[in-house]
């Protein structure tokens, strides 16, 4: 358990040491420029006309450069830095540069709330507000208390004795059904509760769910996952008490379907049927095909992404809201478990990173909950964006690494029935594999997380859109390639960020009647590879397609990795058997293939 308290005060922060002789460039700078000085001696090039063309410093004017020297060797004059003078040559200089003492800083909290009580704070402390100058600046510290003793900061004894104590008999205190529901309002592994506070400060208790009892762990899972196949009597009591509390019920009157509804969405078929490819890395490729569909967009936007992270991509979805009278409709998953362990993606590999990532997440939500955007959670793996102009189905999530950075590929389609059929499997997910609704709070987080009842019979359909089109869920896919391969007779292609066939599709793959070449990210390597596959690695690759030949073509958001964790995800590929565009397809993806 942990305790945070944020009170009020005022930084600020005070000389320690003004250096009396001649003003002093930054140390940086004053380093790189001994550092410079002294590489330059060496070479003969011992003047400023020297250091300005063969050093570097052409961005300063002459004059600029021989100011900089002056302070950077804190002398009055410029004739001071001259060994001779008449050929203004500098004096030679070590590569230990010996740096005139500059101008230091101590930083501090007088609070507000405990009187004459003051922190002394580091430069590097990440709560000090930036750039902080002379005056006083109005703000809110956090002190974080665990096991009643304080990391870094030191309380006063009896208030931090009082602190601990309070917040600990708080919790204690709550029913398992109270700690439930805190949990059920968490999209993460902590659990925060705010407590009674003193006047301009505010308590939370913070505990990790691995701290509560097992029966209370295993009741929110169930209510977390729905279907859970065994559960004890404990623990059915427990999920039958929050259900008859506390579940979040899906009403006319609601919020989450409140006019206009999901359900009346519809797409204006115009065109025939039709598919454009969006393949490739970068802004110029999958953020200008999502950021068009949003732009575009007049009277509404479905978008579903297994992570929403990015704040420019956010802000937009955040204008378009205002403005589409039908509304904005977004499916997520918030379950940051998950997260971690079926798909990180590329920009979030290392710990500190990702703990960045689940912060632009959270800013995210935060901004689209305030932006009065209709949000659901569940087990959504689906990458999809649709208004009534067009729509887009792939691997790209709503994160700067799929972006900006990854390989991704999907399919862009335009009033067209795949584009109305897109709709409709949106419309079905929405409606029967919900488990979470996310509503605006006034808490700490700014968002509450309610659990709301799917539907006893999760999709798994695999509907045609015409005789050469169809979209799949993950089992679906998974059956329908193990059909195709069973009786085919040729070249497959494979492009997956991991790879997991299971046993059934590894005895069909490992056969020299159907050649495999398998391109799958450069950072996962498969624990099993058959040498009857020919592996690929591709940078940074996020693509999920599959190709038997010129027979049929698979690309969507589901991975080559049908473990039963994978199977149980909502998602979508979309199978086509049309000549032209499984040619189409093979010539954009040989583009990036080695």
């Amino acid at each position: 358990m942990k305790v945070n308290w944020s009170f009020s005060g005022i930084f600020q922060r005070r000389s320690d040491l003004a250096c009396t002789s001649a003003p002093t460039a930054p140390a940086e700078l004053a380093d790189l420029l001994h550092q410079t000085q002294a590489v330059a001696s060496q070479h003969y090039g011992r003047s400023p006309h020297h250091l300005r063309q063969s050093y570097g410093w052409q961005g300063l004017t002459e004059p600029a450069l021989i100011d900089l020297l002056k302070q950077a060797h804190a002398v009055p004059a410029e004739a001071d830095l001259y060994q001779v003078p008449g050929l203004r040559w500098l004096k030679p200089v070590s590569t230990q540069p010996m740096l005139q003492p500059g101008q230091t800083y101590s930083y501090q909290f007088t609070s507000s709330v405990l009187l004459d009580y003051i922190l002394q704070l580091s430069p590097d402390d990440p709560q000090l507000p930036r750039p902080i100058t002379a005056e006083p600046i109005t703000g809110i510290y956090t002190v974080q208390l665990t096991n009643s003793e304080i990391d870094a900061i030191a309380l006063p004894d009896q208030l931090r004795e009082t602190l601990w104590s309070e917040a600990k008999t708080s919790w204690q205190n709550l029913s398992s059904q109270e700690r439930i529901r805190c949990a059920m309002q968490s999209y993460s592994q902590q659990i925060s509760m705010p407590l009674p506070a003193p006047e301009s400060s505010q308590l939370t208790v913070t505990v990790e769910l691995s701290e509560l009892s097992s029966d209370e762990q295993t009741a929110i899972r169930v209510l977390r996952q729905p279907h859970w196949p065994e559960m004890t009597a404990a623990v059915q009591e427990l999920v039958e008490a929050y259900e008859a509390t506390y579940r979040y019920v899906l009403t006319e009157n609601s919020q989450q379907t409140a006019n206009p509804r999901l359900n009346q969405l519809k797409i204006a078929v115009e065109q025939e049927q039709a598919v454009q490819w969006v393949i490739g890395r970068g802004n110029r490729c999958n953020r200008s095909a999502i950021e068009s569909i949003i732009t575009e967009a007049k009277q509404f936007l479905c978008v579903s992404s297994f992570i929403i992270e990015d704040q420019q991509i956010a802000e937009l979805i955040c204008q378009k809201a205002a403005t589409l009278p039908q509304g904005v409709w977004i499916l997520t998953d918030l379950n940051a478990k998950r997260l971690g362990k079926l798909d990180q993606q590329i920009e979030i590999s290392q710990p500190d990173l990702y703990q960045h990532a689940n912060w632009l997440k959270r800013e995210c939500l935060r901004q689209l909950v305030d932006a009065k955007v209709q949000i659901q959670s569940g087990r959504f793996h689906l990458k999809t964006i649709i208004s009534e102009q067009a729509a887009y189905l792939g691997s790209c999530n709503l994160t700067g690494g799929s972006l900006s950075l990854n390989l991704e590929a999907g399919m862009l389609v335009q009033q067209n029935p795949l584009h109305a059929s897109l709709l409709q499997r949106f419309q079905t997910i929405w409606q029967q594999s919900s488990t979470e609704v996310i509503l605006p709070a006034r808490s700490q987080e700014g968002i509450l997380v309610r659990s709301v009842q799917p539907s006893l019979n999760p999709p798994d359909f695999a509907i045609n859109t015409d005789s050469s089109g169809i979209f799949l869920t993950p089992s679906t896919y998974y059956r329908d390639l193990h059909r195709e391969l069973s009786d085919f007779r040729g070249q497959v292609w494979i492009y997956s960020r991991s790879f997991n066939p299971g046993v059934k599709l590894q005895g069909l793959l490992n056969s020299p009647l159907r050649p495999i070449r398998l391109y799958l990210n450069a950072e996962n390597q498969p624990r099993f590879l058959s040498s009857m596959i020919q592996r690929f690695p591709i940078r940074n690759l996020h693509a999920k397609v599959t190709i038997l030949g010129d027979r049929v073509a698979y690309i969507g958001g589901i991975n080559f990795s049908f473990e039963p964790s994978a199977l149980a995800l909502t998602d979508l590929m979309y199978k086509t058997t049309q000549i032209q565009e499984i040619q189409q397809l093979r010539q954009q993806l040989s583009r990036f293939s080695p």
